[in-house]
């Protein structure tokens, strides 16, 4: 999670310096502060579960805002799930891509309908790292603009609806640049083919599947063996 702020931090000012029209944004900053206990205050809270958010689905991230009687947002909290449906447990990377995600709707963006940019919908265990992109934080600019005339800024009605934020012309897509202690840890267990093989084998293993795969190899070794002993009989 702390990876993610500062990764987050780091985008923030990549974009700022690449792009002066939005220099308001410098301003933006989130400051983490790690505590045992519920501190108020804070404009984001992270909670974790051992399990997922859902008992039906494999949710492993959830943000909620809690917006105040004029519809602007004072606080929000994000959960985080630290095991996927199955019980298997999430590695750093998969953990860091989830963190950034939803302290990306924690910063008011919605979902992207683009596959490849972090704000999009699903996400894949054992990708591989995610970056913010220009288009996320083009979105986080568009929340902020009200910080350019802040006296006349006053919430309106239906403020928390979902509007569309298309990247201008003049700012290429790319993913902004993460500094060297914000960046995924390089290990052998953030590797997405390794990660890939190792969900495969839990998916095998799990008692669910586990019955069926052995069936499965049982029946391939009596169709082996009826085989051989049809061509040992032609012989």
């Amino acid at each position: 999670m702390l990876r993610a702020i500062g990764q987050w931090n780091d985008a923030i000012a990549a974009f700022v310096s690449n792009h002066s029209d939005f220099s308001y944004l410098s301003s933006l900053r989130i400051q983490p502060t790690v505590s045992n206990t519920s501190q108020p205050g804070f404009d984001i809270y992270v909670d974790w579960t051992k399990s997922p958010i859902s008992n039906t689905t494999d949710d492993v991230g959830l943000t909620q805002i809690f917006p105040d009687y004029k519809s602007t947002i004072k606080n929000c909290t994000v959960n985080l799930a630290a095991h996927a449906h199955h019980g298997d447990s999430l590695n750093e990377g998969d953990m860091q891509n989830i963190a950034l995600h939803e302290l990306g709707h924690s910063l008011g963006l919605g979902h992207s309908n683009y596959t490849g940019d972090l704000m999009y919908a699903y996400y894949t265990r054992g990708s591989s790292a995610e970056a913010v992109s220009t288009l996320d934080v083009y979105g986080v600019a568009t929340l902020f603009a009200w910080e350019l005339n802040t006296s006349s800024f006053y919430p309106v009605n239906d403020w928390l609806k979902e509007n569309s934020v298309i990247l201008p012309s003049d700012i290429p897509y790319q993913g902004l640049p993460v500094s060297p202690e914000n960046a995924r840890p390089q290990t052998l267990a953030n590797n997405p083919v390794v990660q890939t093989l190792i969900l495969m084998f839990e998916i095998l293993i799990h008692p669910e599947i586990f019955a069926f795969v052995i069936l499965f190899i049982v029946v391939l070794v009596i169709i082996a063996l009826i085989s051989r002993r049809k061509r040992g009989r032609a012989v």
